[in-house]
């Protein structure tokens, strides 16, 4: 039988901090822009610029969490 992985403190850790990041502040910082760009009557092409800047950033995020934890596992 295989053996269970076991997980340490620190790898928990940080896994729940990636979870808070993407969970929590990426929502509300893209609520925020959103919120900036109606308060400010925003042009057609910054919407354009949010509506391209959103979807390309939450790839980003997660990119850099999958890269993250792989580099973790390394250490």
């Amino acid at each position: 039988m295989s053996e269970r992985p076991t997980v340490s403190l620190k790898q928990g850790v940080s896994c729940i901090g990636v979870l808070l990041a993407l969970l929590i502040h990426t929502p509300l910082w893209y609520w925020l822009v959103y919120q900036i760009l109606v308060r400010i009557d925003a042009t057609p092409t910054m919407w354009v610029f949010y509506w391209i800047y959103l979807p390309v950033g939450l790839v980003l995020a997660f990119i850099r969490v999958i890269t993250d934890g792989l580099l973790a596992d390394k250490k």
